[in-house]
């Protein structure tokens, strides 16, 4: 039975956090609703594309594959008390990010072309979202540095301050889409204008969650020159850093393979799965926020020492977001065409069909994704970045991309298949991460010790 107290601070943590995933999520609904209704489905494929890679690279190394590994040291020193060792965890976090960030961002301008290409960008599709990347990837630079500065501060378990941080970016990027794409007071831009209201509302956000984290917090990085003795720190950094990204990164090249398949059998079926996948964002908000709060509260009861308190935390986390996850699939299974209807015009029948299709299928994935996404916060909020990433090849590489290969790209079945393909992998995903869950943590136990009472 999950007591009060426990349930209350599982809440306080995760609610900021899933009001920030929410707004950053509505951010993007809106931002695909604008692209969609000024260029149709071209360009909601072209920038579909685009985001696909740009985003899904800087999650792969920053900002969840170095970011979690941060949260997780940054929570178990303050949970040991040790203020000065979260400090240093928070700077060389803040170094490497900055490096990984910058070497992604100049080579995605460099060679954006050559990679839409690669990703199956042909003709209009691919001058479009050249166009788009070029632009965005100077945000996209500040918005890993965000990132990681968000990291420390949950680490810190305050999720308050990154929720603000979400308020002013997504305020700034709507109000800029609504001025620069359609030319309200100025010139229309189009997708121009969507890009560089992506650069100037991370802008913003980024100078805000500097100015806090340096005058305002606790532990907050101290740019002193890197010395020997942090060696082990850094050490500690990539023990974790090294599986997370690997495992993120083996989850979005699978996603990106399946798109770029998805995309070769045509614009309608991309333009469907991107719709019904936006939609699906906002039902997983609550499940990778209750996975981030995961990650914060098991990686400061574990720094404590206190393993009885930190399982508890995993399973109320757990119980609280496949709840939430049922409700959303009882959405998904009522009000499918409704909720397509936002994000493009009636003459788009086809489309409208078949991302309706698409959602009323997902339904069924939804608490799987749950469990899978709060286990997987919770086993490396203990340092555990191995398990995640093996359950993830296993479903990612072994079911996922080769069922797809064969049921969407070679014989052609309908955008739908892709959907019924996603709620094997996610059942078996869930499944497994479940029960390597108890292993990973028995582990963990025999290496650390019994539960402290």
């Amino acid at each position: 039975m999950l007591k009060k107290y426990t349930f209350k601070e599982i809440l306080d943590l995760s609610i900021p956090i899933i009001a920030e995933m929410t707004l950053y999520n509505l951010m993007g609904v809106f931002d695909t609703m604008m692209i969609g209704n000024y260029g149709g489905n071209k360009y909601l494929s072209a920038i579909g594309l685009s985001n696909g890679i740009t985003y899904n690279i800087s999650n792969i190394f920053v900002s969840v594959g170095l970011s979690v590994a941060i949260t997780s040291l940054v929570a178990q020193s303050v949970g040991r008390r040790n203020y000065k060792e979260a400090e240093a965890y928070a700077t060389l976090g803040f170094i490497v990010g900055n490096l990984i960030g910058f070497f992604i961002s100049f080579n995605m301008y460099k060679f954006s072309k050559r990679i839409l290409y690669m990703a199956g960008g042909r003709g209009e599709i691919l001058y479009i979202s050249n166009i788009f990347t070029r632009i965005s990837v100077i945000g996209i630079f500040l918005k890993m540095n965000t990132e990681i500065i968000n990291s420390v501060l949950r680490g810190y378990k305050n999720t308050k301050v990154p929720f603000i941080t979400s308020i002013i970016i997504s305020s700034f990027k709507i109000l800029l889409d609504f001025i620069l794409i359609f030319g309200h007071g100025t010139k229309e831009l189009g997708i121009v204008g969507a890009a560089v209201a992506t650069c100037i509302a991370q802008a913003i956000g980024l100078v805000f969650s500097s100015f806090y984290i340096v005058t305002k917090l606790r532990v907050r990085p101290l740019f002193e020159p890197v010395v020997s003795s942090n060696i082990t720190k850094i050490k500690e950094i990539f023990r974790i850093y090294v599986p997370s990204f690997m495992e993120e990164g083996a989850y979005s090249i699978s996603r990106l393979l399946c798109s770029v398949m998805i995309i070769a059998s045509g614009s309608i079926n991309f333009a469907a799965n991107e719709i019904a996948n936006t939609i699906e964002t906002i039902s997983i908000v609550p499940s990778l926020a209750l996975g981030v709060a995961a990650t914060s509260l098991v990686g400061a009861a574990f720094g404590e020492k206190n393993y009885k308190k930190a399982k508890k935390y995993a399973y109320g986390c757990t119980a609280i977001s496949v709840v939430i996850a049922i409700v959303f699939s009882l959405v998904f299974v009522l009000m499918p065409n409704f909720l397509v209807h936002f994000f493009v015009q009636n003459k788009e029948k086809q489309v409208i069909y078949l991302a309706s299709m698409c959602l009323l299928v997902g339904a069924i994935e939804q608490p799987f994704i749950a469990i899978s996404t709060v286990y997987e916060g919770a086993l490396k909020g203990i340092g555990d970045g191995r398990t995640p990433l093996i359950v993830t090849l296993i479903t990612g590489w072994i079911l996922r991309v080769p069922l797809i290969y064969c049921f969407i790209y070679k014989l052609k079945y309908s955008v739908v298949y892709v959907w019924w393909i996603t709620n094997i992998q996610w059942i078996v995903d869930g499944i497994l991460i479940c029960l390597m869950f108890n292993l990973g943590f028995s582990r963990k136990l025999r290496k650390y010790g019994k539960y402290k009472l």
